[in-house]
């Protein structure tokens, strides 16, 4: 089998067998246990009520702690260590401004591994390694560099963590929950995304407590026909309910997905649905007062507001990065992705003009100009086949 294929055969299957417990577990209660939700009292939206698991497989039961040197509701623990990766560099004589911070990690729970993050300069130097050591076959989630030099990064169904240079963990949030997206906000909290409780928080850096949170489960009630679904409605495109059903087996887990957000200068917050292929700007009181995507994205991951009111998306289903219009929907910018791109990608406007666009499922990240002309590329080869790269942060060229 292609590896890529492969690849994204045991991605769905991780998505779907590390299950969801919803709890926060910093603290959780004798019925969070039980019952796998947490109510939170200074939450405008509230934790989705969640429904009873329909003809569900008992593989889905599975949870991460259950496999062999994962320790779950335990803080990460990691160290510095030798390079597993080989990196090839390309270039039309362009050289990026920044290093750029990657983690790896293998799909395949029968030869799982543990999960890798590095520094890599631009021109294809390994200059720094650590190795998460008691979350073994652990998938990486976002990851990124703080001004302060330290690496804030996600571990599915397990939390947040902040570590030093020397490996060091010096900051965590653990929450079964969380899972694809993770980013320091001026104000010091943290806003942290996962499937696993297809919700959005942003948590008190001090306290670790959530002070704002948005579940998609209340949002869109039990999606069971299109009048409770605004994507369509707002733009008159096709609705993503009229193209994709829900998969009772696995709900409410990654029910729709939701593997990204981003506070915006107005003080809400953009969110990805990727199994509706929707993106939507939810305000402070949890309403959706604007959204796009049905009938145009597939399947999208890390869309963002940029600095100038524009939005990035990385369309998955479509095979392509493209920057819209949020007033008109239209595209202003687009550029193919030549790899199968089913799943994971992103894509974001550098401070020099030029945008990058990583091919998670290949491991290639690209910078491209804005006429669309590549101008380097730097493609990483792990120590599985059946490996990824989520996320590529360049520190120096974006936020």
């Amino acid at each position: 089998m292609d590896p890529r294929c492969l690849a994204l055969l045991m991605l769905l299957v991780a998505s779907a067998a590390f299950g969801c417990s919803g709890a926060n577990a910093n603290e959780p209660t004798a019925a969070d246990m039980a019952t796998g939700t947490q109510a939170s009292p200074q939450s405008t939206g509230g934790p989705a009520t969640q429904q009873a698991l329909v003809d569900q497989p008992a593989w889905l039961d599975v949870a991460p702690c259950d496999a062999e040197g994962f320790e779950c509701d335990e803080p990460a623990e990691a160290e510095v260590t030798d390079p597993a990766i080989t990196v090839h560099v390309e270039s039309n004589g362009y050289t990026p401004g920044s290093d750029v911070i990657v983690g790896t990690f293998n799909f395949q729970p029968d030869q799982a591994l543990d999960p890798m993050l590095y520094q890599i300069g631009s021109d294809g130097e390994v200059k720094e390694s650590w190795r998460i050591t008691n979350k073994h076959g652990g998938l990486l989630g976002d990851r990124r560099m703080l001004p302060n030099g330290n690496i804030l990064f996600t571990i599915f169904k397990d939390g947040v963590y902040e570590m030093n240079p020397e490996g060091e963990i010096v900051w965590h949030y653990l929450d079964r929950g969380i899972s694809h997206h993770a980013e320091m906000l001026p104000n010091g909290n943290v806003l942290a995304a996962g499937i696993y409780c297809d919700c959005v928080k942003e948590i008190d850096y001090e306290t670790r407590k959530p002070v704002w949170e948005w579940h998609a489960g209340e949002a869109f009630l039990d999606y069971d026909n299109d009048s409770v679904f605004p994507g369509g409605k707002t733009f008159g495109q096709k609705s993503a309910y009229s193209t994709y059903s829900r998969v009772d087996m696995i709900k409410p887990d990654s029910w729709v997905h939701l593997n990204s957000a981003q506070l915006l200068p107005n003080g809400n917050y953009l969110v990805s649905l990727r199994n509706f292929d929707l993106v939507v700007e939810v305000n402070r009181e949890g309403q959706i007062v604007w959204s796009y995507g049905p009938g145009i994205l597939k399947h999208q991951h890390t869309p963002r507001v940029l600095d100038d009111g524009t939005l990035a998306v990385f369309d998955n289903g479509n095979q392509r990065a493209i920057v819209i219009d949020r007033a008109t929907q239209a595209i202003l910018w687009e550029a193919e992705v030549p790899e199968p791109a089913t799943v994971m990608g992103e894509v974001n406007r550098l401070s020099d003009g030029n945008y990058k666009v990583l091919s998670s499922l290949a491991s290639v990240l690209r910078v491209i100009s804005p006429s669309g002309e590549q101008l380097w590329s730097m493609t990483i080869t792990t120590e599985s086949p059946s490996g990824g790269i989520y996320r590529a942060h360049m520190p120096e060229l974006e936020n």
